[in-house]
């Protein structure tokens, strides 16, 4: 905003109310309130005109969404999210909302669990990784063994460690 602050503002307010004095600052405060009226009036008539004229709506978010693919941070967390889309392609939001697209379905991938492991640092200061991995299904406890036990064989005799 011009290199305005708040505290510049404030700053400039407050001479502004010496210089020009309690009589006459109501009467400016109107004027400045009327100002920035028919600016927004003229502003919203012009953007009318030019959608009358063009015989389309004017979409500014979507202005903003192109403008803002070119911002240096959007595109360091696109590359550090992995979310990269090329410049020329049309952004997601932009997708017609009644078109259907049929995803392919894909094997249902196993359950995965974090968990954080400290790989080194201090006991202050311990640094720390985020490990995936895959939750271990559990069997049900009706269901039977297909590994025979150390104490049967596969004639189902009982061995005790006593008799060998």
């Amino acid at each position: 905003m011009l290199g305005l602050s708040l505290e510049k503002l404030i700053v400039i307010g407050i001479i502004a109310a010496v210089v020009i004095g309690p009589e006459r600052l109501p009467r400016y405060a109107a004027k400045l309130g009327e100002l920035i009226r028919s600016f927004r009036d003229f502003t919203a008539a012009s953007k009318a005109k030019a959608e009358s004229e063009l015989g389309m709506s004017i979409d500014t978010a979507k202005w903003n969404r192109q403008v803002r693919q070119y911002d240096p941070r959007t595109i360091v967390k696109d590359a550090w999210t992995g979310d990269v889309t090329p410049a020329g392609a049309p952004h997601p939001e932009d997708a017609p909302q009644d078109a259907t697209v049929e995803e392919p379905v894909e094997a249902a991938a196993p359950a995965m669990r974090e968990r954080w492991v400290v790989v080194g640092g201090s006991s202050g200061h311990p640094i720390r990784r985020k490990i995936l991995e895959p939750v271990p299904v559990e069997k049900p406890e009706d269901e039977p063994d297909d590994e025979p036990t150390a104490s049967t064989t596969s004639e189902g005799v009982t061995l005790d460690s006593a008799s060998a």
